[in-house]
Parts: C-alpha cells; sequence; structure tokens
C-alpha cells in the first residue's frame, strides 16, 4: 500500500507541471472511511475520473489545470498542463499507450467541450465543439477506445471539430463523424465503454427503428437495443441513468448509476445477452464508478442518493462489502483498483460540489 508521508506546506516547481504538497494536518482533516490512507495533500477540486498509465494513478477534474499525476517519489500530486486550464471529466487510455482526455474548457470565456491527447508536456485537441445553445452546457462526460484506436464520446453537445452530431460521436484517427447507422441519442450519452470483440455500448435514451430504450450496442456493424432499464425513480424523476459501464475479463458487460428495474431502484446491474439484470447494491441506489481488479472482483463507488450522506467503496457480491467503515458523509465518484489496491476520490465536503478540495486515497484489499 502507498504510505502516507508528512509534507511541508510548501509548492515547488517540477518538470510538466507543478507539486501540491500539504501538512498531515490538512489530510487528517479530510473526513474518509476508517482503513483508508490518504494519497499526499487534497486536490483542490473535484476529482471525476481516474486511470493508471504508465505505472502511476493519473486523476481528471475541476482543478487548475484539470489533470494530475501521483508522483511515488515524492509522495505528492504533480499537475499537468499548466497555463491550459480545462475541467477533465473523463479519461482513457487507448491500444498504443496513448492517454486522452475529454471534457471542457474555455473559449473567448465560453465553456466548450473537448477531447485531447496528452502528450507529456500539453495536450493536442482531436476536437473541440462550437458554443452549445447555453454557455457551459457543452462537454464531454463519456469516452471509451476500442482495439482499433477509435475514440467513442458522449456528452452534452451538438457538434464536434465542425461536424454535427446528438450527444455522441466517433474518431477514427483521421477525422470525426456521428455515431455509424440508424440510432439516434435523445439525451447526453452519460456511459461508453467497448469489449475486447469491438462491440460499443452506450447508456442514453436512444431510438432505433421506432423503438426506445436506455441503453444499446454495436456489434458488427449492427446496433441493438438493451432493454429491462428504466429511469422511473418514484420519488426521483427521472433517475440519473448509467452513470458507467465496464466489460469484465469474461466478457460481462456492468452498470452503474441509478435507475429501475421493474420496481426496484438499483445502482448496479450487469447485461445478460438479452436483458438487464439488478444485482445486489445493499441498500445503496446510486452507483458512481465500477472497477475490475486483475483477478476479476468487481468493486464500486455506491451512495444512498443524491446529496445524502451515506456513500462507500464496496467489493460487489452477495453480500456487498465495504472498504473500510461505511456511512461516511462525502461523495466518491472515481475509482482505480489494481493489484489489490483501490484507489478513490472522496469529497471533502458534500457530494457534487466541485469547488472545495477533494482526497484521493488508497486501501490494501485483504
Amino acid at each position: 500500500m502507498i504510505l502516507r508521508r508528512v509534507l511541508t506546506a510548501v509548492a515547488v516547481l517540477a518538470i510538466g507541471g507543478s507539486t501540491l504538497m500539504g501538512a498531515a494536518s490538512a489530510s487528517a482533516a479530510v473526513r474518509m472511511p476508517e482503513g483508508w490512507t490518504a494519497m499526499g495533500a487534497t486536490l483542490p477540486g473535484a476529482v471525476y475520473d481516474m486511470v493508471r498509465y504508465r505505472g502511476t494513478i493519473y486523476a481528471g477534474g475541476a482543478f487548475d489545470p484539470g489533470l494530475a499525476r501521483w508522483d511515488d517519489a515524492s509522495a505528492s500530486w504533480v499537475t499537468l498542463g499548466s497555463g491550459d486550464a480545462r475541467t477533465v471529466r473523463v479519461l482513457a487510455v487507448g491500444p498504443d499507450g496513448t492517454l486522452y482526455a475529454g471534457g471542457e474548457k474555455p473559449v473567448n470565456g465560453i465553456s466548450v467541450a473537448f477531447v485531447a491527447s496528452w502528450q507529456g508536456d500539453g495536450w493536442k485537441d482531436l476536437g473541440v465543439s462550437a458554443p452549445g445553445p447555453a454557455p457551459g452546457n457543452s462537454s464531454v462526460w463519456s469516452m471509451a477506445v476500442d482495439a482499433k484506436g477509435r475514440i467513442f464520446i458522449g456528452g452534452m453537445f451538438q457538434e464536434i471539430a465542425g461536424v454535427k452530431t446528438s450527444y455522441a460521436a466517433m474518431y477514427d484517427g483521421k477525422g470525426w463523424s456521428g455515431l455509424p447507422g440508424a440510432l439516434d441519442a435523445m439525451t447526453p450519452v452519460t456511459a461508453l465503454t467497448t469489449a475486447p470483440d469491438g462491440t460499443v455500448y452506450i447508456g442514453a435514451l436512444v431510438t432505433l427503428n421506432n423503438g426506445l430504450a436506455y441503453a444499446a450496442m454495436l456489434k458488427d456493424g449492427t446496433w441493438s437495443l438493451m432493454s429491462g432499464i428504466n429511469y422511473d425513480c418514484h420519488t426521483l424523476n427521472p433517475c440519473m441513468g448509467i452513470l458507467n459501464m465496464t466489460v469484465d475479463a469474461k466478457g460481462v458487460l456492468r452498470a452503474a448509476g441509478q435507475f429501475a428495474i421493474g420496481p426496484t431502484v438499483t445502482g448496479y446491474a450487469t447485461w445478460n445477452g438479452s436483458t438487464w439484470v439488478a444485482q445486489p447494491a445493499g441498500d445503496m441506489g446510486i452507483g458512481t464508478a465500477i472497477a475490475v481488479d486483475d483477478d476479476g472482483s468487481v468493486f464500486m463507488c455506491l451512495g444512498n442518493e443524491p446529496g445524502g450522506a451515506r456513500w462507500m467503496v464496496a467489493r460487489m457480491g452477495d453480500p456487498v462489502t465495504a472498504l473500510g467503515a461505511p456511512g461516511f458523509g462525502n461523495g466518491v465518484y472515481a475509482l482505480v483498483v489494481h493489484g489489490g489496491i483501490a484507489y478513490a476520490a472522496f469529497s471533502t465536503t458534500k457530494p457534487g460540489d466541485s469547488t472545495a478540495p477533494w482526497q484521493v486515497a488508497s486501501y490494501a484489499i485483504p
């Protein structure tokens, strides 16, 4: 497990960015579940996504300049891309080892959606949207890269790099296009993933041949609707929907979010090839992130309600097993599990506050 070190509250220059350090007391004030170890100082804004890249953890979020990497040698976070302010909402690593990011950035004072590759010392934009109908409403929320290196993105945008599209697009290395075929996304695409066989899965309200569903798959060039999920959350309508999807080593598609399957509102479901099946999630109705360890174990960030007081990271199964004591009162939205260690980002105040510091921490899984 990565050990916590006592650091002096100073900032120093580092190659490619700046190093964030904080005294032990700053991290100790952060409310986290028992058993979790703070990784350096807090990051100054929300952490929306994390990936393991080049042997370490990279975090993207609502802090200037939007990307940071963990440095084991100094036990601190190094922010990357100084001077190029971006909000990074999603990260993905391509089959060639390229790190990609999506989110929003300011252009002439207006927030626009972007997709970019990290070059080690700066960003290379692959696509930037035109301003949306309302400033600040244009952003990339989801991303997946398939085995061919094609980038699929979803979010709140109607255009990317001059190509008209509706909430989803594809980049083939040469240019952008809308999703192939007759599928049409009616709402922002909040989740995307790809399988080793090339299948693409998306989470959104979609239409195909006069049918409606809240998810769809593209396999061998043909779209199919994925039925079984609805967005009727009874006391909260509509549900937040599918927020995250992943395909495990056995080819099982797993979805996290907030949705209903029959009368059950849940945060976790799997696809059995013909319909969605609700899986045990304790008494938690929201899943914000999902990750699979090397041994195939599934882990999730779970909450009981939007803005609620109970959140946890857990190993999924029957029963659901919390990592550390559950019930802490902060949001947790980003999760990476590798080599028996879980890495998660915890809000230091109420869930959803993107301006307050967030703490990344690690947990040695028994």
